[in-house]
């Protein structure tokens, strides 16, 4: 039998489409799978359903039948034309000219899911079709798929994606919400037990809770042997309620410098754009000479580069604050490199510790040139303290989650417990930065690759409601939120699905030795990228099309 022509290659809308993908994330609140988990280049949830669905229905679709089916449920074309010619005028748009909620967000009713099963019947003589993505990444198509009721498969070369996909396909369509109150149960215990361990490193005052440590790298002046404290800026808070810098402080007599707070708006001659940094040389705010930037890779290859705090970002309840760093923060520090050095032997014979080389590539080539040779090099003594403290406790807890759950249930809790320690990572190292527009860290990975950064910050995991308790909550979040879009209420679906929907797998889209011949209806993939440096455009991504093949 040839293959019936269908609608993706027909009049398929992509204006409407590329629109509706772009304002999938347009609102500061990304689809649950994308903050389920670190991946790169996360296709839209919109044209992975539309690409699916039209390359399973028929060549003569009703374009307009096709946008009601994919939850599009007014006119994205024109609501974004105003949107542009208001921003051409300079005014601001009043509430929401689209008028109905983002389309990823919607699943066809059951009337409409009877017309589909019964244009797919007629096409392909079965409504029972297979939807296979044989690199499938973060999982928006395989999702997608699941989400429309077709039967699924999805492959990934990858551990990391594939366990993802597992955590995004596999454990919600069989848990439901019931599983986010045993998540957070064991996430209690470890934060609990790891919160103990690590109360003298991380002392606050009576009425604060200390949330975020600002730090900058230090090279030492080639001239005069100063500790510069390097930074290309010095702004703590740039935003509408306040301007706060940081002004060094230099004494001709000490070896490195103190600092002081600026309220910019009350000094308005204070730039705090003036930074140590410039062009990658250091210039030394005591004899103004500069180190350039051969000088400071060599010293930070050679082990000479170091970091000093420079503020605290604490809070009492009432939003969040900054004060200077204390004598009792620096001996925090010292006391959790300590403790550090007392832990690691154990910790690395139990693999805990990442020992393994940094190996050369485009993305990692920035970390290697700056000292970086070890993954573990990527982290402060105590923040390595930290996150170890907390794998820990999640080994602890891994034993009473086998103990009293089956086997597939612990492997779900037990990957969602890794995810929080994941996300907790990805906010405590020394490749994160401080946001002063957003008043928060700016994860590791909000670029894709191993960017060096002259400052960086440090998150308090160990902080009640904050930290770590904040990366569950946001896995949590996630974890919900993918129960809601396949269609769980109360652990029960909106329709019934296969138990066996999914078929997960790991390893070459070239060896696909156990997908039988004719057995797939639609491969829809959008195939990976070997170099990702261009992967910043995210207009790229959210207006193209991914791949189809009969």
């Amino acid at each position: 039998m040839a293959r019936p022509r269908v609608f993706i290659e027909e009049d398929f809308p992509v204006e409407v489409l590329g629109i509706e993908s772009r304002r999938e994330n347009s609102t500061g609140q990304h689809p649950a799978p994308n903050r389920l988990h670190v991946w790169w280049a996360r296709r839209p949830l919109t044209i992975s359903r539309a690409a699916i669905l039209g390359s399973l229905l028929p060549a003569a679709t009703d374009p307009k039948w096709f946008k009601e089916t994919m939850g599009i449920k007014g006119d994205p074309v024109a609501a974004r034309q105003r949107m542009l010619d208001a921003k051409a005028k300079g005014e601001r748009v009043p509430g929401d000219l689209y008028g109905y909620r983002r389309a990823f967000s919607s699943l066809p009713n059951e009337e409409i899911t009877r017309e589909i099963k019964r244009a797919i019947e007629q096409t392909w003589g079965t409504s029972d079709v297979v939807v296979m993505d044989p690199m499938a990444g973060g999982g928006s198509i395989p999702f997608e798929a699941l989400r429309m009721g077709f039967r699924t498969i999805a492959n990934d070369l990858n551990p990391v994606a594939h366990i993802v996909e597992r955590a995004t396909l596999e454990y919600p369509s069989e848990f439901g919400m019931g599983l986010s109150e045993k998540i957070h149960a064991y996430a209690l215990k470890m934060h609990r037990r790891s919160q103990a361990l690590l109360s003298l490193i991380f002392p606050s005052k009576p009425g604060e809770i200390d949330l975020d440590y600002l730090w900058a790298h230090t090279v030492l002046c080639v001239a005069c042997g100063y500790e510069i404290s390097l930074s290309p800026n010095w702004w703590i808070r740039r935003d509408d309620n306040e301007h706060l810098a940081i002004r060094l402080v230099v004494n001709a007599t000490d070896n490195r410098p103190r600092f002081e707070f600026v309220d910019v708006k009350e000094e308005p001659n204070y730039d705090p754009e003036q930074g140590t940094v410039k062009r990658g040389s250091a210039l030394c705010p005591r004899c103004h000479n500069l180190t350039d930037g051969k000088v400071i890779k060599h010293q930070a290859q050679s082990g000479q580069m170091g970091f000093q705090l420079y503020a605290v970002v604490y809070t009492t309840g009432k939003g969040r604050r900054f004060r200077l760093p204390t004598l009792e923060d620096e001996n925090a520090v010292l006391e959790a490199a300590v403790m550090l050095a007392n832990n690691a032997p154990h910790w690395e014979a139990k693999g805990w510790i990442p020992l393994e080389e940094i190996p050369e590539g485009a993305k990692t080539r920035e970390a290697l040139r700056n000292g970086y040779r070890q993954w573990k090099d990527l982290f402060t003594s105590r923040q390595l303290l930290t996150l170890v403290t907390y794998v820990e406790g999640f080994h602890e807890v891994k034993t009473e989650v086998l103990a009293n759950h089956s086997f597939q249930e612990a492997r779900a809790i037990l990957t969602y417990l890794a995810f929080a320690i994941d996300k907790a990572t990805d906010y405590n190292s020394r490749m994160t930065r401080f946001d002063g527009t957003r008043n928060k860290i700016a994860n590791t990975f909000d670029r894709h690759d191993y960017a060096f950064k002259w400052s960086f910050a440090e998150m308090n995991l160990s902080a009640d409601g904050l930290g770590f308790d904040w990366a569950v909550d946001q896995v949590l979040d996630a974890y919900t939120g993918l129960c809601k879009l396949l269609g769980h209420t109360e652990n029960v679906q909106w329709f019934k699905r296969e138990t066996n929907a999914s078929t997960l797998r790991i390893g070459s889209a070239t060896d696909l030795y156990d997908v039988a011949s004719g057995s797939v209806h639609a491969v829809v993939v959008d195939p990976p990228y070997y170099d990702l440096s261009f992967t910043h455009s995210e207009e790229y991504f959210t207006t193209r099309t991914p791949g189809h093949a009969g």
